[in-house]
């Protein structure tokens, strides 16, 4: 038996389902569960060894965050990050040999997702990224798959301790709150988070293939970013100290832009932070002359890499699709294909 690792804490607090009676009673929506009821989860239901080797561990989705037309008390998606994926698949999901070999080909393009796993007596979705590829990722939105995840609240289960991960996600966020800043025109000092968060929270599903099959609810934005909004703030506070931000309880509020070299300046700073800046744009900024070009160049490069955005989340959306049809099988697979499915007519007909 090995001993557990001193950033994994099992704490005393019971269960699941007492986080969510303790949520419920003190109303202290949209976070559904606790950290500590999370962690027990992990840590009672993994292998001690595999245990040792998680990078990090986040709840996320609507049974653990609370979402528009969400229900309390329903499947809890967890996301692990290993420095040994495939022993923590293997532990998992228990693959066959073609699921074995499938994930050694593709675990530096895809996640590992295994639906419908009972543990401790709650129905969990467990997804599993390599550290190198979260790292990757989280770095240059290559993907924008676990990237695109962490834009997002979670609830920490366990506590990142790699320090390269560690900082990729911080850039990971910096780089998100540029795009979502640079939306806004940059003579407008104050942003409020109520326009931010939708843009936080699209940039990794627009262009999502699930979407265009109608197995991802067309309003998940919304359902997302309506709830959830009192959390960005915090979780993006170290992200608007790195860009220099003065936070407000509603906004946040940047330098005023009155003179051409400022604007150049800040729409600079925005677009170091952002890995999909398209090639060229420092000459393109440097040749503006006027508050005017200034501003037609941020507009078209945000256009640029809002595309860029969509292409790659439907690439690797469609790509995370077949990987899952064949790694979790064709029951499992096409059970949940139902699901969501079903989720997305329902919320259609909420609409309608």
């Amino acid at each position: 038996m090995y001993p557990l690792p001193a950033f994994v804490q099992v704490h005393p607090f019971p269960s699941l389902l007492n986080s969510l009676v303790v949520r419920s009673i003190f109303k202290m929506s949209p976070l559904l569960v606790t950290t500590p009821a999370l962690t027990n989860l992990i840590v009672k239901s993994l292998p001690t060894a595999t245990v040792g080797n998680l990078c990090m561990g986040i709840g996320y989705g609507s049974g653990v965050v609370g979402q528009a037309g969400g229900t309390r008390g329903g499947m809890v998606d967890l996301l692990l990050v290993s420095s040994e994926s495939s022993d923590l698949v293997r532990a998992i999901a228990q693959p066959g040999v073609v699921q074995e070999q499938l994930w050694r080909q593709w675990n530096e393009r895809v996640m590992h997702f295994s639906p419908f796993l009972e543990w401790q007596g709650t129905s969990v979705k467990v997804g599993i990224v390599s550290e190198h590829l979260a790292i990757r990722d989280a770095t240059n939105w290559h993907f924008l798959s676990f990237a695109g995840r962490m834009h997002k609240p979670t609830v920490e289960a366990v506590r990142c301790h790699s320090a390269p991960l560690a900082a990729a996600l911080h850039a990971n966020l910096v780089g998100a709150l540029s795009l979502a800043l640079l939306r806004q025109p940059l003579s407008q000092r104050h942003v409020a988070w109520s326009t931010l968060v939708p843009d936080l929270v699209r940039l990794s599903y627009d262009g999502d293939i699930r979407r265009t099959l109608g197995a991802e609810r067309a309003d998940k934005v919304t359902a997302i970013a309506g709830p959830q909004a009192s959390l960005f703030p915090a979780y993006y506070a170290d992200a608007v100290r790195t860009l220099g931000l003065r936070p407000h309880r509603w906004t946040v509020e940047r330098e005023a832009v009155g003179e051409v070299a400022a604007a150049r300046a800040h729409l600079v700073q925005l677009l170091n932070h952002i890995p999909i800046a398209p090639a060229g744009w420092r000459a393109r900024v440097a040749w503006c002359n006027t508050l005017e070009e200034v501003e037609q160049v941020r507009q078209t490069t945000v256009e640029t890499m809002l595309a860029t955005a969509r292409r790659r989340v439907r690439l690797s959306s469609t790509r995370q699709l077949v990987y899952s049809t064949f790694s979790v099988g064709p029951a499992k697979s096409l059970r949940y294909a139902l699901e969501k499915l079903k989720k997305g007519v329902l919320s259609g007909m909420v609409r309608g």
